[in-house]
């Protein structure tokens, strides 16, 4: 199972620098969690490289994640 979050940011835009910080923290916490009912955070894991087949299987199209999951 996979969980996404798209955030759209403008570097001139004090709101956008205000979402960023809040990523910033919730990145960090998400990194650090550990529970079989959460899903495990990654990093780089960008949504165009995550590939999912008519069954519902998930492939991880991205090779600079192998090194995390080997």
């Amino acid at each position: 199972m996979c969980a996404m979050k798209e955030v759209t940011l403008f570097s001139d835009d004090a709101k956008s620098k205000e979402s960023a910080k809040q990523l910033g923290q919730e990145i960090a916490l998400l990194s650090r969690l550990r529970h079989p009912n959460i899903v495990p955070y990654y990093g780089d894991i960008k949504g165009a490289n995550i590939l999912v087949d008519p069954n519902g299987r998930i492939e991880l199209a991205d090779f600079g994640m192998a090194k995390h999951t080997l």
